[in-house]
C-alpha cells in the first residue's frame, strides 16, 4: 500500500502543495502570493517618486554585480497526530477514520502530509549594458541583480498513542514503516529544494527592455516589463502547480513510497 501522492484513492499519506513568493527591488516592492486554498492572485507596485528610480539606475550603473540564484533551506518541521489502537489493524482503522486530510483527495485519511513552501525574494534591478540613444529616444535592458528562493517543508505524521501497547513483532513492524515513511517523505523535501533552484535560475535569466524620451523614463519602462514578466512566469499560482507537479513525479517514480517500503503490515500481531 503506498504512502505518498497527491490524488490517488489507495494511498497512505499524500503532499498538499504550498507556495508563495514576494520580495523588494530597489526602491519598491513586488509581491505575489500563491496560496494552496485560493489560488490567489499578484500585486506588483511601481515607484512612487522618480527621484527613487535615478537613485536605483545609478547605483547599477556603478554595481555591475555578479549575478546569483540562491536557495535557502529554512527547514523542516515535524509534527505528529496521535492514533488510538493496541495492534497494528486497530491503528490501520482509526487512521482511515482520523488520519490527515488531504485538501485534494477526501476520498480516505493518511498517515503523513507534508507541505512545500517556496517564496523568492528578488533582488533589485540593474541595466544590461549601456543606454542606447537614438533620435528622440532612449532604450534601457534591465534585469535582476539576484533572486533568493526560501524553501521550508512542514510534514505531519501519524503516530500510535499506545505505542507501548504493540506486541514486540509489531512494534518492529511499525518502526520500519515509520523509518520508510519518513524516508519518502525527505524525498519530496529534496525535490523541492531541486525545484527552487531551477526556478531562481529561471529568474536571474529574465531581461525586459524600455524606451523613453529620458533614461530615467527608459528605465522605469523597463523595469515595468521586468515586473510584468516576473509576473506572468511566477505569480498566479504558477509555482504552486510547479510544485504539485514536482510531488506527483516523485510519487510516480516510488510508487507513492511503496518502493521506499512505506507499506504497513497490518496483520502482525
Amino acid at each position: 500500500m503506498p504512502c505518498c501522492v497527491a490524488r490517488d484513492g489507495t494511498t497512505i499519506a499524500h503532499h498538499p502543495i504550498q507556495a508563495s513568493a514576494g520580495g523588494a527591488w530597489a526602491s519598491y516592492s513586488l509581491a505575489i502570493v500563491a496560496a494552496h486554498t485560493s489560488g490567489d492572485s499578484h500585486r506588483a507596485l511601481l515607484p512612487a517618486r522618480r527621484t527613487s528610480i535615478v537613485q536605483s539606475f545609478t547605483s547599477s550603473l556603478k554595481e555591475r554585480c555578479n549575478i546569483a540564484g540562491i536557495v535557502n533551506f529554512k527547514g523542516q518541521t515535524i509534527t505528529s497526530k496521535f492514533l488510538k489502537g493496541q495492534t497494528l489493524a486497530e491503528i490501520d482503522r482509526d487512521r482511515k477514520k482520523s488520519g490527515l486530510v488531504d485538501p485534494n483527495d477526501k476520498s480516505q485519511k493518511f498517515y503523513g502530509v507534508t507541505d512545500v513552501t517556496i517564496r523568492l525574494v528578488p533582488g533589485g534591478p540593474r541595466s544590461i549594458g549601456a543606454p542606447t540613444t537614438l533620435s528622440h529616444s532612449t532604450d534601457v535592458m534591465v534585469r535582476l541583480t539576484e533572486c533568493t528562493a526560501e524553501v521550508s517543508a512542514a510534514t505531519t505524521v501519524c503516530k500510535p498513542k499506545d505505542l507501548s501497547k504493540l506486541s514486540g513483532d509489531a512494534r518492529k513492524e511499525w518502526d520500519r514503516f515509520e523509518k520508510a515513511v519518513d524516508s519518502h517523505e525527505k524525498l519530496h523535501v529534496e525535490d523541492g529544494k531541486a525545484l527552487a533552484q531551477s526556478i531562481v535560475d529561471e529568474v536571474i535569466s529574465l531581461n525586459a527592455s524600455g524606451k523613453g524620451e529620458t533614461i530615467e523614463d527608459a528605465y522605469a519602462a523597463a523595469v515595468w516589463e521586468l515586473e510584468k514578466l516576473f509576473n506572468k512566469k511566477f505569480g498566479g499560482g504558477e509555482i504552486e502547480k510547479r510544485i504539485s507537479a514536482e510531488m506527483k513525479n516523485r510519487d510516480g517514480k516510488d510508487k507513492h513510497g511503496e518502493k521506499s517500503g512505506a507499506v504497513l503490515k497490518t496483520s502482525i500481531r
